[in-house]
């Protein structure tokens, strides 16, 4: 926590800042507070360890693919399974691949600025991923090569899934009036024009095509809640709602039969049949808490191996102590 002197006769800092306390609690929110009275409140830093990469059957056991050194999220794993693409974070966020099995770990991008929310192409020879600047880039998955520019876009923007053929993309979209968007991407045009999919009012996002291409998954708060939701990719625009009570990060089985998400700590799974009916009953696979783990909310952070029986999750230990309190009087 920082302080600057401020003038308030023309409303500007001056002077340098300096720091007033050293450890705080400050992700996602700062979280302090100062009275009129001058009292200072505030949570103190917790020791928080590295997220790891796991491997985890449907019963929650699991053993280790990463070894902390990194913190790997926004992960995607490649259509044979084989390597996981992960946002690492850094001073400039960047892209790793990690093999899920020795868990070794190759950097992919070393541009300026964050690389986010990686994506295969289904033949897995290509990665594309967003920036928080509006493009869109794509590039060869073994690292080869110069990135590529598929779309640009005014405001931050990334993708979310391809369809089976490679010839579409669905990407998600944050606008300043509109919150998430989600958007078609022709990718086999030489225009890429969006097409607008789901782009309403209320905040829509993690889109991913059903492995036949027929349907897509996505989440909404349309409700006031946030849940599933399944739609024809063409065709009739009619949704089916999947979830009852809350529900996030859908991701497909291979054999399109069941969708996996995510409630509060714990994975969870629905039914999907032919004609893309979601069962009435969700089943509970694991609570990552139980797992010795938690789930991050705000990243994509598991994806389901070609078996259907494994996933690949990026868990991080609980926090050293539990929060609390400190506060200087007459600060």
């Amino acid at each position: 926590l920082v302080a600057a002197r401020f003038n308030t006769a023309n409303l500007t800092l001056e002077g340098a800042a300096v720091p007033v306390v050293r450890s705080i609690q400050g992700y996602p929110e700062p979280l302090y507070s100062v009275s009129d009275t001058g009292t200072l409140v505030y949570v103190p830093a917790m020791k928080v360890s590295n997220p790891k990469l796991y491997m985890v059957d449907r019963k929650g056991n699991s053993h280790p693919i990463t070894d902390g050194s990194s913190e790997p999220e926004d992960l995607a794993l490649s259509p044979d399974g084989k390597t996981v693409v992960a946002r690492v974070a850094a001073a400039n966020d960047d892209l790793w691949t990690f093999d899920t099995t020795r868990g070794t770990a190759l950097r992919l991008t070393f541009e300026p600025g964050d690389e986010i929310f990686p994506q295969w192409t289904p033949d897995g020879k290509r990665i594309a991923y967003g920036t928080r600047t509006g493009t869109i880039y794509w590039r060869p998955a073994d690292g080869s090569g110069q990135r590529e520019e598929l779309i640009h876009r005014d405001f931050p923007s990334y993708p979310s899934s391809f369809s089976p053929d490679g010839k579409w993309l669905a990407m998600v979209e944050a606008t300043h009036t509109r919150a998430r968007d989600i958007l078609i991407i022709p990718v086999g045009s030489d225009e890429r024009k969006p097409i607008p999919f789901q782009a309403t009012d209320a905040d829509e996002w993690s889109a991913k095509f059903s492995p036949d291409g027929r349907l897509i998954a996505y989440v909404s708060n349309e409700s006031g809640t946030t849940e599933i939701y399944i739609r024809s990719f063409r065709g009739a625009t009619g949704r089916t709602r999947v979830t009852s009570n809350g529900g996030q990060l859908p991701v497909w089985a291979r054999n399109g039969r069941e969708l996996f998400f995510v409630k509060g700590t714990a994975l969870m799974s629905v039914g999907i049949d032919g004609n893309g009916n979601p069962s009435t009953t969700e089943h509970q696979l694991f609570d990552a808490n139980a797992s010795g783990g938690r789930l991050s909310p705000d990243a994509t952070v598991y994806d389901v191996m070609p078996d259907g029986q494994h996933f690949v999750i990026s868990l991080a230990p609980p926090a050293s102590a539990p929060p609390y309190y400190e506060a200087i009087i007459n600060w």
